[in-house]
């Protein structure tokens, strides 16, 4: 997607899922999140004050205007509570699936990988429920907090099949 304009930021609503565009107001509930271990296990960078919260979400929220790239907070529709981080990338198999579906139609993207540690077996579900399929091993591809991981390498292309209710 690198060379792709900027985006103008867009919300999607997915039933008891909206997916908005990151706002400075959601640091505290980054920053509490953050005190989660298994959460920092797989970050590659910790977040240990909420200078550093309101930095990782300023991150997020400037991401919109450069090449393309989109990164979504994903809060309850009913409440709004941060749930979780979506940005082409992580989290719950719902918020994939959403963000992936707008990718294909609103960038008419063709291809989109998905890359998560192999020690990471819940990334590996969601990925599947997500309807992106399993292609292989990234040997050593990337740091995390604990040192190099290989990775599994999953992809979804905009004609594969539409994912079913399990998702999420």
């Amino acid at each position: 997607m690198s060379d792709q304009p900027g985006i103008d930021p867009v919300e999607i609503s997915a039933g008891r899922l909206h997916l908005r565009p990151w706002r400075i107001t959601d640091a505290p509930a980054v920053f509490a999140a953050f005190t989660d271990p298994v959460l920092q296990r797989w970050t590659p960078r910790p977040v240990d004050t909420i200078e550093q919260a309101e930095a990782w979400v300023a991150y997020r929220a400037g991401v919109w205007g450069r090449g393309g790239a989109v990164a979504f907070a994903v809060v309850s529709s009913s409440e709004g509570k941060l749930l979780g981080s979506v940005g082409l990338s992580d989290v719950a198999a719902r918020a994939v699936d959403t963000v992936s579906r707008w990718a294909f139609d609103a960038l008419e993207l063709h291809r989109i990988e998905l890359c998560h540690s192999v020690s990471n077996p819940a990334s590996c579900r969601v990925a599947k429920k997500a309807g992106y399929r399993l292609e292989g091993l990234l040997r050593g591809s990337f740091r995390y907090a604990d040192g190099w991981h290989d990775e599994h390498l999953h992809s979804r292309v905009a004609d594969d099949a539409v994912v079913t209710e399990g998702a999420g």
